[in-house]
């Protein structure tokens, strides 16, 4: 991190593990995860959901917490554990369903205050760091299951000088779709990174043509 110049709330110095960066989720984040969605910060506590994504993207980045541009990402561990949070949300005072895909791979709640929560379920992960490992852009790679914070190495400089570099490619409809929406919040890639979604889209394999695939934002 310190490479970048940038100054994270670290409780503890970053430990590497690779191409991630993980310390204990700060405490001024757990903060903000309170005030702004606390049930949230209950379910971390009380289940196997992972928070990832845009949330802490704009805690990385100092921007406004604000519902009306930034959606609340979970994932979780497994079917097991989404049909129960989904039922949890149907159950909450104030919580609105606004969207269930016909796969059931993906559910939208909407509270009161105006978030919408996202419950996930396209896959389930073993760890917070198998959530965060397959994300395909690096300034989406953060993620916390309450206790720690986990980043790709580059995505604290990425997200603050824009820049739309990958982590990987799985999903290249679904990521080309979120190439254009970047470019709109002003996101640039580079000709190397280009060149690398062209390659891998022209040496792909049938398996991973995905037009009718789930879109999660």
């Amino acid at each position: 991190m310190l490479e970048y110049n940038v100054d994270l709330p670290a409780q503890l110095p970053m430990q590497s593990d690779g191409n991630f960066l993980i310390q204990p989720l700060p405490e001024s984040w757990k903060e903000s995860l309170l005030e702004k969605i606390p049930v949230v910060a209950d379910l971390l506590e009380s289940s196997n959901t992972y928070l990832a994504g845009g949330f802490l993207r704009q805690l990385v980045s100092e921007e406004p917490l604000d519902p009306e541009i930034t959606d609340v990402d979970l994932f979780f561990n497994s079917d097991y554990t989404y049909q129960a949070v989904k039922t949890h949300f149907e159950q909450l005072d104030g919580m609105t369903k606004i969207f269930q895909c016909p796969e059931d791979k993906l559910a939208t709640f909407q509270d009161s205050a105006g978030w919408k929560y996202q419950c996930i379920a396209v896959a389930f992960y073993p760890s917070l760091y198998s959530v965060v490992d397959s994300f395909d852009f690096t300034t989406t790679c953060f993620g916390t299951n309450g206790y720690e914070f986990i980043c790709h190495k580059s995505a604290p400089y990425d997200t603050l000088y824009k820049n739309l570099r990958w982590n990987k490619i799985t999903h290249p409809s679904s990521s080309l779709r979120r190439m254009m929406k970047y470019a709109r919040k002003g996101f640039t890639m580079s000709e190397t990174e280009l060149r690398y979604f062209v390659e891998c889209v022209s040496n792909h394999s049938p398996d991973i043509v995905d037009w009718e695939m789930v879109y999660v934002d």
